[in-house]
């Protein structure tokens, strides 16, 4: 009979966040089992409702496996909050985070762990000098250390990778501080870091290795999450980012509807033709734009809805737009002046129509 990890005093509770990995997380799983022998320890797969199978696949292996417990989130996304989820699920002293990817080096938990016993935290740090990243372009290879020295110029601790997603913290510690925590995007240590200065960090470095299998999690939302996280919790105080994403949003629709509206009118098309047309492109355009951002699978039902919600924003642009033709304003100032009268009705449209995992 195989006893139940209720009965047993968990030390470790080792987080996987996962989407579409159902290739290589039975390996982390089996590679975990064999490094952490004689460790009472337990593991959570936090899977956002992968579509290859993952967590399918983890279900049945945690059948057999105490140890392993699968949490599957149905309309939820997000790597921080899937972390966070994992946490609070946890039963261990120490929580553990690493991908389920094998892009981290697992065979260093040990050392985490005995580094722990003096520390708060123990993060597996890409950055130190015996540290080693395999695998990346020179350009995502800069984007990482010119975002890592940012990250660090505004925290207090003297880390080199605030931005890892490989880390070990003290139960306690982390429930202390849950409440305070509240990025949504993909590096919550930095957040921890930031918040809490006073922790005890211990770093250890590692070769950071590269994807063999799956996605990246690296979607345009996680990265507009973490941005989000720099200016809303640092830099900005509690300025709220959903103006700042209906402006970047808006600008960007005028853009390619002035576009669309030059090119049309340079190809002879009638001035009205030209402004429908490029207006109603302009609107799916926004649509699409504002569906990576939330990293919401595009759908004709959910874009049918958004027009819907901007339907008298429309209207407004192509029938200002005729009435200042007709005045014979200049097309220029006439395209210009409809389209922010449309814009004010598209802002109420955005709040009426708010992006969701649930749309």
């Amino acid at each position: 009979m195989v006893e139940s990890t209720d009965s047993l005093k968990i030390d470790l509770s080792i987080i996987l966040p996962t989407l579409n990995e159902v290739e290589s997380v039975p390996v982390t799983l089996s590679v975990l089992e064999e490094l952490l022998q004689g460790v009472a320890f337990e593991l959570i797969v936090v899977d956002d409702d992968s579509s290859d199978g993952t967590w399918q696949k983890v279900l049945e292996i945690s059948r057999n496996d105490p140890k392993i417990r699968l949490v599957r989130r149905v309309h939820r996304k997000g790597l921080s909050t899937a972390i966070m989820e994992g946490f609070m699920a946890a039963k261990g002293q120490k929580l553990l985070v690493a991908d389920a990817d094998l892009q981290h080096d697992l065979s260093i938990i040990p050392k985490m762990l005995e580094a722990s016993e003096d520390h708060d935290l123990v993060v597996g740090s890409r950055y130190l000098e015996q540290s080693r990243i395999s695998g990346w372009s020179s350009g995502r290879q800069s984007l990482s250390i010119y975002g890592t020295r940012f990250a660090c110029s505004l925290i207090n601790h003297k880390v080199s990778d605030p931005l890892s997603g490989f880390f070990l913290i003290d139960a306690a510690k982390l429930h202390g501080m849950a409440s305070s925590l509240r990025s949504k995007g993909f590096k919550i240590l930095f957040e921890i870091l930031l918040k809490h200065p006073d922790l005890k960090v211990q770093e250890i470095p590692y070769e950071f290795k590269n994807r063999q299998f799956g996605q990246s999690k690296l979607t345009g939302a996680v990265i507009w999450d973490f941005a989000e996280t720099l200016l809303t919790r640092n830099l900005l105080g509690n300025w709220n980012l959903i103006l700042l994403k209906s402006i970047l949003g808006g600008l960007s629709g005028i853009v390619v509807n002035l576009f669309l509206f030059v090119m049309l009118r340079r190809m002879g098309t009638d001035f009205m033709l030209s402004l429908g047309f490029s207006v109603h492109l302009a609107l799916v355009w926004n649509y699409l734009m504002k569906a990576y951002l939330y990293a919401v699978k595009p759908g004709l039902k959910q874009l049918l809805e958004y027009y819907a919600a901007h339907f008298l924003g429309t209207i407004a642009i192509l029938v200002s737009g005729y009435f200042l033709s007709q005045l014979h304003f200049e097309e220029w100032s006439a395209v210009m002046i409809s389209i922010l009268l449309g814009s004010g009705w598209n802002f109420f449209g955005n709040h009426i129509f708010e992006f969701s995992d649930k749309n």
